[in-house]
């Protein structure tokens, strides 16, 4: 009872970050999408002074805190905003977003304090199992068996506006595609595409595996869940996960070790090759041609201002390096982009780049003293998500950074 008002607004937080992780409702309805802002920014507020003043009142609270905080401002976000903010206007939303983030090392720290690293995360663990279990029934009874016609029809603004086919308002078919002939329908739940269904559902699966410890077995809901989203994603993640599972729980004598690492290796391999397959076939081979584009025309936008950035939102400067077959049929928004990471590295250059990736190493280098090669697995898994997603901006994603750097801390 003691943390009660701190355990209310986890929950109600990891709700909002599941809706407002490219949602159907917050792409679909601009006042949703700013009341969900406007909740997460109360709600991290309210995180970030509880924890505050909990954190005093049981004077766990030193002035490392305090430094730490005033740094991130001082020497980041208010040079970064006026430099970035030279190559192009920047949004009123990412300053914001990035004024918030740095009052949860307060919550992430106190919940370190306490012996529970991954409250938030549990939370956010217990939603997404939820959402699986309706969407996969959902999938089965709407999208393969056919039982009913959709309920109604939504206008979202996830790349050209369009109709999307709605079951009851809790379960929408945004993303039918065609592999070998046949015609599969992808289970995005309420998300906008089955990329982004396939990060939130793999966020889960990583969390359960390399934060919470928990088996494969319990996880099997999940991985069937992400098999559905028929995604590239989802299979990369599940291999990857295996794999450093098997690694961390097999026995490796000194023997066996090399076959033992050679074969789900090799696996691994085999996987990745069978989801660029899957991409190709689902996206009519143009997938792996445009992701290569993307990286190609990001490196040279970056060159343009290569510390602070093109400017956050510029991404003219991006469609101006891109290859012209691809883009001289189709307006801005149709285009897109596919890789979080070097969104981030063209438009905010290294200095944005830096603070996106330092969590990620000094995440694996702190755990590495606790539990040795397996602390890279969350922050690689992560990593390679965010190379391929356009994440960069989600609260779900920043918030998990925010506390994988709090816990590579020391206390």
């Amino acid at each position: 009872m003691k943390y009660l008002p701190l355990r209310i607004v986890e929950s109600l937080l990891s709700i909002f970050l599941i809706i407002g992780c490219a949602s159907i409702y917050v792409h679909g309805d601009e006042i949703i999408k700013s009341a969900i802002n406007i909740g997460v920014f109360l709600l991290i507020i309210l995180l970030s002074c509880i924890s505050f003043y909990l954190l005093s009142v049981e004077h766990k609270l030193t002035y490392k805190w305090l430094v730490l905080w005033f740094s991130y401002f001082i020497f980041f976000l208010i040079p970064f905003t006026l430099l970035n903010n030279l190559n192009y206007p920047m949004g009123n939303f990412f300053v914001l977003q990035f004024s918030l983030l740095p009052g949860l090392v307060f919550y992430f720290q106190f919940c370190r304090t306490v012996g529970n690293p991954w409250a938030l995360m549990l939370k956010i663990d217990k939603v997404i199992n939820v959402v699986a279990i309706i969407s996969l029934i959902f999938w089965i009874l709407f999208s393969i068996l056919h039982i009913s016609s959709p309920t109604g029809t939504v206008v979202i603004d996830w790349g050209p506006k369009r109709l999307i086919p709605s079951f009851y308002g809790i379960y929408f078919e945004t993303q039918p595609v065609n592999f070998y002939g046949i015609s599969v329908i992808r289970n995005t739940a309420f998300f906008t595409e089955g990329p982004m269904y396939a990060f939130i559902l793999s966020i889960s699966l990583i969390s359960r595996m390399f934060l919470f410890n928990k088996s494969i077995k319990s996880s099997f809901l999940i991985i069937l869940t992400m098999l559905t989203t028929v995604t590239s994603t989802s299979l990369v993640v599940i291999g990857l996960t295996l794999f450093f599972k098997y690694l961390k729980d097999g026995k490796l004598s000194s023997i066996n070790t090399l076959k033992k690492i050679l074969l789900p290796l090799v696996s691994i391999i085999l996987l990745i090759f069978v989801a660029f397959i899957l991409e190709q076939k689902t996206k009519g081979g143009e997938s792996f041609g445009i992701r290569m584009d993307d990286i190609h025309a990001a490196f040279l936008t970056w060159k343009s201002h290569p510390f602070v950035g093109n400017g956050i939102g510029n991404f003219q400067s991006l469609i101006n390096n891109m290859n012209s077959f691809r883009i001289q049929f189709k307006s801005p928004i149709e285009i897109g982009f596919s890789s979080g990471l070097f969104q981030v590295f063209a438009l905010g250059g290294i200095f944005l780049t830096s603070i996106y990736i330092y969590p990620f190493v000094a995440f694996s280098v702190r755990q590495y003293k606790q539990i040795g090669i397996f602390s890279i697995a969350f922050p690689i898994i992560l990593l390679i998500i965010f190379t391929f997603s356009i994440i960069s901006y989600e609260w779900l994603f920043l918030i998990i950074l925010t506390m994988l750097y709090t816990n590579s801390l020391r206390n």
